[in-house]
């Protein structure tokens, strides 16, 4: 919708409507399932429609599968979340007068795993639980910086909930994709798809975010490739 412009150096009321499809793709390291999205400009889908969007689409393909396979799929619990940044986290957190909580939120990891005692307990006790996600709850921090050492310690294995008093004196909460990292790649809008692709994946393939790797996930990805790389020869060539 486009309700003013500017004609001849002077502001005029419009009414217009102009078909648009702002879309958005995504990176993803099959190493260790982290993902970089990618916005084609302002209105693009964001990283919580991707999440309810692949949520959906995983469902329906394990729904439509079952009707046919005699060997059932298991349901699939998909958590997207957004991978800290400590730069970004201490940047938020500059601007806060007070933390209320911090809420981290947990589920079972995708062959993941944090090199912490107590958060392995907590994610493998929800399987003796039989439960699919759990939360730990901190009242009242005082200490800002322990409290970004602890959201960036998650890798992203864990979603994030903090509720603040801003300095302004506003209440508001920050949640996992306040603390990630935003960066514009400007791009020639005469290159092809793919060469954008390769100036995009240039910027961000040796960030350690995106490339940090368990030892498990690296056993599940040498274990998969085979089928990966016949399932792409299916596809692609």
């Amino acid at each position: 919708e486009v309700k003013s412009r500017i004609i001849d150096g002077e502001l005029v009321k419009t009414n217009e409507v102009y078909p648009s499809d702002p879309y958005s793709y995504f990176l993803i390291n099959l190493k260790n399932h982290r993902m970089v999205l990618v916005k084609n400009q302002k209105g693009s889908p964001t990283l919580k429609n991707f999440s309810v969007t692949a949520r959906e689409k995983i469902k329906t393909f394990i729904r439509e599968e079952n009707k046919v396979k005699e060997e059932k799929l298991p349901n699939v619990h998909l958590n997207v979340v957004a991978i800290p940044f400590k730069g970004a986290i201490e940047e938020e957190l500059k601007k806060v007068k007070q933390i209320r909580n911090v809420i981290l939120r947990f589920y079972p990891l995708n062959g993941d795993i944090i090199d912490n005692e107590t958060v392995d307990y907590l994610t493998e006790s929800l399987e003796k639980l039989g439960c699919n996600t759990g939360n730990i709850t901190y009242n009242t921090p005082t200490n800002k910086d322990n409290v970004a050492s602890i959201i960036k310690d998650t890798k992203g294995l864990m979603k994030p909930t903090i509720r603040v008093q801003f300095k302004n004196g506003t209440s508001g909460t920050l949640k996992d994709d306040s603390f990630t990292e935003v960066m514009s790649i400007p791009l020639d809008e005469e290159e092809s798809f793919n060469q954008n692709i390769d100036e995009i994946t240039g910027k961000v393939i040796n960030k350690p975010e995106f490339n940090e790797t368990s030892e498990e996930n690296r056993s599940i990805y040498d274990r998969m490739y085979t089928k990966l790389e016949n399932a792409y020869n299916k596809l692609f060539k």
